[in-house]
């Protein structure tokens, strides 16, 4: 999940670009660049929560579909369970 400063952050800083802008996809590393790696991290596994409260934990078969769970695995080295784990609350 986007947090509020980053929300109102795209929102007055994209508003006003023309439709070509809106269009860009720059990928995962593109977006780590732009916001910093341990930024985009951060976001990345805030975000794993939101997705498996909802649809539940990945398989390799939902995973593949996730760009965000790609670059997890590729540029951060989680594994799939260690992914999901990221959802579970931490114990003592």
């Amino acid at each position: 999940m986007i947090n509020v400063d980053c929300r109102k952050h795209i929102v007055s800083e994209f508003s006003d670009r023309s439709p070509e802008f809106i269009d860009e996809s720059i990928g995962m590393d593109g977006f780590a660049e732009r916001i910093g790696r341990r930024e985009a991290v951060t976001q990345f596994v805030d975000w794993v929560p939101d997705y498996t409260s909802r649809f539940g934990p990945f398989t390799e078969a939902t995973a593949s579909h996730w760009a965000v769970v790609h670059f997890l695995r590729e540029e951060v080295g989680l594994s799939l369970d260690e992914i999901n784990a990221l959802s579970s609350p931490v114990t003592a």
